[in-house]
């Protein structure tokens, strides 16, 4: 028994033997377990005590670490590595259902800023005011209120053909 536990046990335990006294006992047992489980963390805890806070340098530092690195085209400080290119090819193709359901439904099924709607009669009577060639051009450029491609940016001016023979009924 270490001198501390000595010192602990013979402030609360009196000289007259009353510790033997059971519920005396079971108190001053209790005592000593709690502060064991209380004094144990600290003890066995590895990091010196001023690092132990989440505001130290050191777990401010870990937290803000950068979690990868940049590595540009021809620099060997990153060691070899193979550029990785996105293309429209590259991506998965959409149908035009499924374009003009992810881009092209918001507006033109609302009717938003005078987009019109399709399977209504506007599109046969623009198909032959201006022709399939020219509305196409309009959708890929712009007009009116639609901005280029309907910002489908990923989308290629045959993919933008294709929706809109989707919206005219050619498609169907």
């Amino acid at each position: 028994m270490n001198t501390s536990l000595k010192s602990l046990v013979s402030t609360h335990l009196p000289a007259n033997k009353s510790h033997q006294n059971p519920a005396r006992l079971q108190s001053c047992l209790l005592g000593a377990i709690t502060l064991l489980c209380v004094a144990q963390p600290s003890i066995a805890n590895e990091k010196p005590f001023g690092e132990r806070s989440i505001f130290s340098d050191g777990a401010i530092n870990e937290r803000i670490a950068p979690v990868g690195a940049l590595c540009l085209e021809g620099d060997d400080a990153c060691g070899k590595t193979e550029a990785v290119e996105m293309t429209v090819a590259a991506k998965a193709k959409l149908t035009p259902e499924e374009i003009y359901n992810s881009k092209c439904l918001a507006c033109h099924n609302s009717g938003m800023m005078g987009a019109p709607k399709p399977g209504t009669d506007f599109w046969p009577a623009r198909q032959d005011e201006i022709g399939l060639d020219q509305i196409v051009s309009h959708a890929i450029n712009g007009y009116n209120n639609m901005p280029p491609k309907g910002m489908c940016m990923d989308c290629s001016d045959a993919d933008i053909r294709a929706t809109v023979e989707y919206m005219i009924g050619f498609g169907k």
